[in-house]
């Protein structure tokens, strides 16, 4: 066959027990088809795709044959040797070239506590078995494999322990029996722990790694959360970034990536090897077909496809077969020729009729429609109004009150007429002007990207992004967000940590931390003021947790421990909440860790409470507030269903859902839950709602507790789930604050208090 192009496909093997039908989806030409692919059944996995072939394992107590190679393409079938047991359960597989190959090798290792593989060649009647042995140039005992791969024939084993890769030899030993040695390929790279690059504390990495050139490979580290659970889904906690590593076999070194190339793609499947590196052709790359500089990618039985743009730091999912079960470990990604000649018809793509009229449908704040009608009505002497300096006051007034910032000013200056207008609309309609004032209050999403060099600002009242340039914020971790201040780390290993009031570009920075290593972080009071005090914790731990904290004006950080006693003190990725002279801190569950600072000179005491009452089972976060001097959680489950409010009674120590917020609206994120009220704003339908950190194309998302659902305000996104969405990793709200301060105020360690400390 000669040389074709291959595109990714994804595949998923659904249906019941019985031989079914296979459905498979193209995001390059976004359709899916249906084949029929015989012995090809729903409990089946595909453990590996590789030089065109499949590797299927047979899953559960099924009455067919054994384990199979498969070609997708003439659907050729070569069968396995017998697997030696039914509790022998494998990590990772690899097929190092074509079966056809008489050098082809077939290996899997082994999930034990002491390393061992198994692999196979052509003719083979039983798999061969050995045991990973350390090379003598290594210190290491033995090895933890992350991820294994075949590049040029030959197959590759990343193992964390030495930071390197393992090539795996194949030949025969002094008695003509086959044998595997290992070489060992020091990488020269010591990565520092990735956790100081995102938001959130991750449970969990996930490597793959995918040939990118005939010399090169790309190892690639999904973060994630939460503890990773064997057939459970991650991505209900989130992915909380991808760090990507260009590995030269040549020159056996390893670099960090800052990016993809432009017109390049990754997709990774469920099964850690069957990740695809796809070159981009310009058709598909103009229409936005495919995303360069993207990682696509799908978690174990879940049927989402799952995008991370690089540059962006944002991760967008989406449903391409909506109608498919996902069992046994899909989705896989496989490649297939562009001119592929399918089994069956393929399918049109499915046209998703417009939920516009919909009787849940959230309508904006300020009816658009409205506008335009008035637009059309318009008519001098028969004819429709040629000049929009003749637009009608109320017209104009209407057009002012969706405009903030700059946008404002633009407006002033486009002809006399606007100008006279708007200093018209301040003094005839009074309203208007107090209604843009508070609008100006309500908190704004802050987005920063890889690059770190611009900023986006995001209102989601006026549905407006504004992108500004801020230095010095390359690798900045946006940690936590309060009364208009960030704050922030920087470094290998997040050891910088400073304050940042992005709307007056004012710093002030924190005696370095070793690394940063908090679960979640907060302050006390504004950063200038002389009591503000930062806590950090670390609920690493099965039986304490760890409390990290310094008060302004101290230079070193200090620490204590908190017993759990027995109290299930899970993470629930939301930060401290520092509410009437407390920290509160709390798990998933809704169990609460309560530390009363005591002040500097008083005695600190900690505890942490079993409460009687707490939210639904479904919940997979559990976020913590202060709201109007109450404390609130939110709680979402799996793709954001259901999405609950909780409110704290004290008196009984438990939590009782709300059914509505009324006028107030809340704002989430990981590192920021901020609240706003509309009293007194004269604009419809903004409270009850939980704006979130996701966007359908440009447009905001919330939550409605009227609809029970996911809305935008300015198009028809309405949903279930935030299927369809976009949600930044490196973002916080904020409420814009613009009050400066004196240099000696802009200080965190003050030398003189510190001595006057030491004599008192």
């Amino acid at each position: 066959m000669s040389e074709e192009r291959l595109e990714p496909w994804l595949v998923y093997l659904h249906g019941d027990e019985k031989p079914n039908v296979t459905k498979l989806y193209s995001l390059p030409q976004r359709r899916h088809n249906v084949i029929n692919i015989p012995g090809l059944r729903s409990t089946h996995k595909i453990d590996t795709s590789s030089h065109g072939w499949l590797v299927i394992t047979v899953v559960g107590d099924d009455d067919c044959e054994d384990d199979y190679l498969l070609n997708p393409v003439t659907m050729e079938k070569i069968q396995l040797p017998k697997w030696p047991g039914p509790d022998l359960a494998y990590a990772f597989c690899t097929l190092s070239s074509p079966p056809h190959d008489r050098s082809c090798v077939v290996m899997y290792i082994l999930d034990t506590d002491q390393k061992v593989f198994l692999y196979c060649k052509p003719g083979d009647e039983s798999w061969t078995r050995q045991e990973v042995q350390a090379p003598c140039n290594c210190p290491a005992v033995g090895y933890n494999f992350d991820a294994i791969t075949s590049i040029n024939n030959e197959i590759y084993g990343l193992t964390i322990c030495c930071q390197s890769l393992v090539k795996f030899q194949f030949g025969r030993d002094h008695d003509d029996h086959d044998c595997c040695n290992l070489r060992l390929l020091d990488l020269n790279v010591r990565k520092p722990n990735q956790t100081h690059h995102f938001v959130r504390t991750c449970g969990t990495i996930c490597y793959s790694m995918v040939q990118c050139s005939p010399t090169e490979l790309i190892v690639v580290e999904v973060h994630y959360g939460d503890e990773f659970l064997v057939g459970d889904s991650t991505t209900d906690v989130g992915c909380m970034g991808i760090e990507l590593y260009k590995v030269n076999l040549r020159d056996q070194v390893c670099g960090r990536m800052k990016s993809l190339p432009g017109d390049s793609a990754i997709f990774l499947g469920a099964s850690d090897n069957t990740a695809v590196y796809y070159k981009i052709p310009r058709d598909d790359l103009d229409s936005g077909r495919v995303r360069g500089n993207t990682i696509y990618f799908t978690e174990r039985n879940d049927k989402y496809l799952y995008a991370y743009d690089v540059q962006e730091r944002s991760v967008s999912v989406s449903l391409p077969c909506p109608d498919v079960k996902c069992d046994y470990g899909g989705p896989y990604w496989i490649q297939l020729p562009v001119n592929w000649s399918l089994m069956n018809d393929p399918q049109q793509p499915q046209v998703v009729a417009s939920e516009d009229d919909s009787p849940n449908r959230e309508t904006p704040s300020i009816e658009a429609n409205k506008i335009a009608s008035k637009l059309q009505i318009m008519k001098r002497g028969g004819g429709v109004r040629d000049w929009w300096s003749d637009l009608l006051n109320d017209i104009l007034y209407e057009i002012q009150s969706l405009l903030f910032g700059a946008d404002r000013c633009y407006f002033r200056l486009a002809c006399k007429t606007w100008k006279s207008s708007f200093s018209n609309s301040t003094s005839e309609s009074g309203y208007r002007s107090a209604k843009l004032q508070k609008i100006h209050q309500f908190p704004i999403l802050m987005h920063i990207g890889n690059d770190g060099e611009l900023v986006n600002f995001f209102n989601p009242i006026m549905n407006s992004t504004h992108t500004l340039p801020l230095l010095g914020l390359t690798g900045a971790i946006i940690r936590c967000s309060k009364d208009g201040w960030l704050l922030i780390t920087q470094g290998s290993t997040g050891e910088k940590i400073f304050f940042l009031n992005p709307f007056t570009n004012e710093r002030i920075d924190l005696p370095d931390l070793d690394e940063y290593i908090f679960d979640g972080i907060t302050f006390s009071s504004l950063p200038a003021s002389s009591d503000c005090m930062v806590l950090g914790y670390s609920n690493y731990e099965k039986y304490t947790i760890r409390l990290h904290f310094i008060y302004r004006g101290e230079s070193e950080w200090s620490g204590s421990d908190v017993q759990k006693n027995g109290v299930l003190l899970d993470n629930s990725y939301s930060n401290p909440v520092y509410h009437q002279g407390l920290f509160y801190l709390m798990g998933k569950a809704g169990n609460l860790c309560i530390h009363d600072p005591g002040g500097r000179t008083e005695q600190s005491t900690s505890k942490v409470i079993d409460l009687a009452r707490k939210p639904s089972a479904l919940t997979r976060t559990s976020q913590l507030m202060e709201c109007e001097g109450k404390l609130l959680s939110v709680c979402t489950g799996h793709m954001g269903k259901p999405l609950e409010v909780y409110e704290m009674n004290q008196e009984s120590m438990a939590w009782e859902e709300l059914g509505s917020l009324d006028d107030t609206m809340l704002f989430l994120s990981y590192t920021s839950l901020l609240s706003a009220t509309t009293s007194g704003v004269q604009i419809s339908g903004l409270g009850n709602k939980v704006f979130l950190d996701r966007f359908s194309r440009k447009d905001g998302v919330f939550y409605s507790l009227k609809t029970r659902k996911f809305h935008t305000f300015w198009s028809g996104y309405n949903s279930d789930d935030w299927c369809d969405t976009k949600k930044y990793t490196n973002c916080a709200w904020i409420v814009p604050n613009f009050e400066t301060h004196k240099k000696g105020e802009l200080q965190w360690f003050d030398p003189a208090i510190q001595i006057e400390q030491a004599e008192d």
